[in-house]
């Protein structure tokens, strides 16, 4: 295994346990505050009543935490999202070039259109995470907004997933591409041979 393969594979494993990391947190923080929510109600023999803790159900510093580990979070898919974009790019200029040579990279440029589609769902549903974090952290009831925060970041996770799934297909078509024999070229190298 060469050290280029391990650097990648040790920055999936990081965005990964990054990923899980902050999805952890979350989910204390709002077990935190549902515990602290429940033991805020007062039980008398005829009637419920319920004490409100505060405006916002995380302090101050937890608010800041979850925002900090959000937007690292989303620095590193934008970096991964970056890095995968150009490589996409390096691929299409290969192709067309193996495919001005006679090279069929039909199959590779079809996988890289899914690659760069993928991409996109990738840009797309970053352009809105730090929104919805914000939502989330602000919101007086963040169980509500937690499930599509957590949502939105494993469809960018399985988006990433698919592109570069994508780009090893089209490297692979590469690879494999044969060259097209036209019928007008055959034909002139018989009727050479024959001459001759």
């Amino acid at each position: 295994m060469n050290v280029l393969h391990t650097k990648k594979i040790n920055v999936s494993i990081a965005i990964t346990f990054t990923l899980f990391f902050f999805i952890g947190l979350c989910a204390n923080a709002l077990a935190q505050e549902t515990v602290a929510s429940s033991s805020s109600q007062i039980v008398s023999t005829t009637t419920v009543k319920t004490v409100p803790l505060s405006k916002h159900p995380f302090s101050i510093q937890k608010q800041k935490r979850i925002t900090n580990l959000s937007a690292n979070i989303s620095n590193r898919f934008d970096a991964l999202a970056i890095r995968l974009q150009t490589i996409a790019t390096r691929l299409e200029s290969r192709a067309r070039k193996m495919e001005l040579q006679g090279f069929d990279v039909t199959s590779a440029l079809d996988s890289s259109t899914k690659a760069r589609e993928s991409l996109q769902k990738v840009t797309d549903d970053l352009s809105t995470i730090d929104t919805l974090v914000e939502k989330f952290v602000s919101s007086e009831k963040p169980q509500e907004t937690w499930i599509e925060v957590k949502q939105r970041y494993s469809n960018i996770y399985t988006h990433i997933l698919e592109t570069k799934t994508n780009l090893t297909d089209a490297v692979t078509a590469l690879k494999t591409s044969s060259a097209i024999v036209t019928s007008q070229s055959a034909t002139t190298t018989v009727d050479d041979a024959t001459a001759q």
